[in-house]
């Protein structure tokens, strides 16, 4: 005789399984989506469905996920907001899961997100890790994302009920950068509160190994941000760019230059000081900030200055 505690479990579990999709735009992305979909079949409660919106990939990226069994659909290139909303519409599952093709997903994934789900939450995030941390940089920044957790306030959300999805029209395709948290705030400004799945986690493999990645993509995020922030004006961090934009001209007066460097240093040590992680990652990490935080004004300048020149991204 099965206990009314297992039936319940069961219950749960077919549940789960029969109500999430994953959704996965991808343009170019064969060194990664194998792994990917992989771990979204290894899930503990699997997947309604695993959709893959090809956004005209030259590479292997189809073929790859077409042998392991996902439903792959190729369409004109529309960018990666264009490419998730698709998916939504051709989604059969309650809840739509929008998933990182350069990411690996923990077996208790599904489990996780739909706990949520069953008690009442319209849109939640999952956990980000770094995968495979192996340098300083990915393992400091893996240690900053574990103490960013303690006191996290969601700006953005990967699951949804489809039917809030659909009605809220998905996510900005006009938007290169920015659209997930340009989504958030629509859904904050219905009221919907964003619940996090502290245990469900996405390892992504594309968080910077090295200070030149880590710049390379500060200066993208600063040049592709322009449109968000031109929709959202109040969301611009003026104190940002005005600190960094002054700052290699406080150089002209030494002492300044030392004052300014010193107060963005604290101002990042201070806040991570409490959390248990590594001391080194923390003496190191302020450091870091102030260099990707410069070059991200750069970006914001170039982008304002000289326009925005439109390229190609894998997703």
């Amino acid at each position: 005789m099965i206990s009314s505690k297992k039936k319940n479990s069961k219950s749960s579990a077919s549940s789960a399984s029969s109500t999430i999709s994953a959704i996965i735009p991808v343009f170019n992305n064969e060194a990664t989506i194998k792994e990917c979909i992989l771990s979204l079949q290894k899930q503990s409660i699997p997947f309604k469905e695993i959709i893959v919106v090809d956004d005209g990939s030259k590479d292997n990226t189809v073929s790859i996920s077409k042998k392991l069994g996902a439903k792959v659909f190729q369409i004109k290139p529309v960018g990666r907001s264009g490419a998730r909303n698709f998916g939504a519409k051709k989604a059969k599952s309650e809840i739509i899961a929008f998933i990182e093709s350069d990411s690996v997903y923990s077996s208790n994934w599904v489990g996780e997100v739909y706990k949520k789900f069953s008690k009442g939450a319209r849109a939640v995030i999952d956990r980000r890790a770094v995968l495979n941390p192996e340098t300083f940089i990915a393992k400091m920044n893996d240690a900053i994302f574990t103490a960013r957790y303690k006191n996290y306030s969601p700006m953005n959300a990967w699951a949804f009920q489809r039917k809030l999805f659909l009605d809220l029209n998905g996510f900005d395709e006009s938007l290169d950068h920015g659209e997930d948290v340009e989504l958030g705030n629509r859904l904050k400004k219905r009221g919907i509160q964003i619940v996090l799945a502290d245990q469900a986690f996405q390892f992504h493999a594309g968080e910077p190994k090295s200070l030149e990645e880590g710049m390379q993509r500060s200066f993208s995020f600063g040049k592709n941000m322009i449109s968000y922030y031109n929709k959202y004006p109040e969301k611009f961090p003026k104190a940002k760019i005005a600190f960094f934009s002054f700052l290699p001209f406080s150089l002209l007066f030494y002492p300044l230059f030392v004052l300014m460097i010193a107060f963005a240093y604290a101002r990042v040590f201070f806040r991570f000081l409490p959390s248990n992680i590594d001391i080194k990652y923390v003496a190191v990490y302020p450091f870091y900030v102030i260099l990707t935080e410069f070059v991200f004004t750069l970006g914001f300048w170039k982008a304002r200055v000289f326009g925005k020149q439109k390229q190609r991204e894998s997703k």
